[in-house]
């Protein structure tokens, strides 16, 4: 028997561990289920599956284009909702840079951004279409993470993706860049020495997504094309596999010169609504060439993160 209130403590302790989980968990299926009937004035957002080809080409070139991901009365349904945000002026400059860094820069970037989580005012457009966007996504994240090709990759962490909506204007562009930045991984939280009771972990992007949403987009006379530079691959080589051994072999002075046509290849994607598109954030550059009409689209990363190590003092 416990002697004194703190033995006490001690030994209680470990069996309320469970008790706390469980009680957390059924409070997250019950918020889950009250989410769910207040966001039901609608059908869910219709996807299609990935083909096996089309996750064979992101493990193996880094990116891959899924055609009519969505079909197109969905897809209208977000376009409807962009052009909601749009009119009540909730579309801020899309940032670039990363950390300390962080600006909009018209001569790098012109377009438009929504943060989707956490999201704009409920009252504002449809909340309910947001809603079903977001559980789109989630079902994708899954897929990707089930499936088999892409098992070498890192864990996509629930709870962890980026969502938004982009708007580009008449004259809109996006110079070509990587959507992870140099360091790659960002630290959230503060150490606990420093005063901090949030657990320090690091992130970074893992999957970047784009889905579509102008139908009938004219691309020879529209453009806006999105360019995704990559380098050749051989079959079943994961992504990456021909820059390190190139390397590799050059360290060791074997590497002999490439023909520029063959360093790297880039592939124009026609921003057709309803198409998805996959990339490796930290491996493809890739750039938005210039769009002579409007266009908008859903951006969002699955994100990776792992623990860091807490200071010693």
């Amino acid at each position: 028997r416990p002697s004194s209130s703190s033995e006490l403590a001690a030994e209680l302790r470990p069996a309320s561990r469970p008790l706390m989980v469980a009680r957390f968990m059924a409070r997250t299926r019950a918020r889950g289920a009250l989410l769910a009937a207040l966001f039901s004035g609608a059908g869910a957002l219709r996807t299609r599956a990935l083909r096996a080809n089309e996750v064979g080409s992101l493990a193996t070139r880094g990116f891959c284009v899924v055609p009519s991901w969505m079909p197109n009365e969905d897809v209208a349904r977000v376009q409807a909702d962009v052009s909601e945000i749009d009119a009540h002026g909730l579309l801020r400059a899309a940032m670039v840079g990363s950390g300390d860094n962080i600006r909009a820069d018209e001569s790098i970037r012109q377009s438009g951004m929504c943060s989707l989580i956490p999201g704009p005012p409920l009252h504002v457009g449809s909340a309910d279409t947001r809603w079903q966007l977001t559980e789109a996504m989630g079902r994708l994240r899954v897929e990707l993470e089930l499936a088999p090709q892409l098992s070498h990759l890192s864990e996509l962490t629930p709870f962890e993706t980026e969502l938004a909506y982009l708007s580009y204007p008449r004259g809109g562009f996006y110079q070509r860049h990587t959507d992870v930045p140099s360091r790659g991984w960002c630290i959230v939280g503060r150490k606990p020495c420093d005063g901090s009771s949030l657990a320090r972990y690091e992130r970074r992007r893992t999957i970047s997504v784009l889905l579509y949403l102008n139908l009938d987009w004219n691309v020879d006379q529209w453009g806006g094309q999105l360019r995704v530079f990559a380098e050749p691959c051989e079959a079943g080589q994961p992504v990456g596999a021909i820059g390190r051994a190139t390397r590799a072999a050059k360290a060791a002075g074997a590497c002999k010169p490439v023909p520029a046509h063959q360093r790297e290849l880039h592939y124009d994607i026609a921003p057709e609504g309803g198409t998805l598109v996959l990339m490796r954030s930290e491996l493809v550059a890739h750039e938005v060439l210039t769009t002579r009409e409007p266009r908008q689209a859903v951006v969002g990363w699955f994100r990776t993160t792992r623990p860091m190590e807490f200071c010693a003092d």
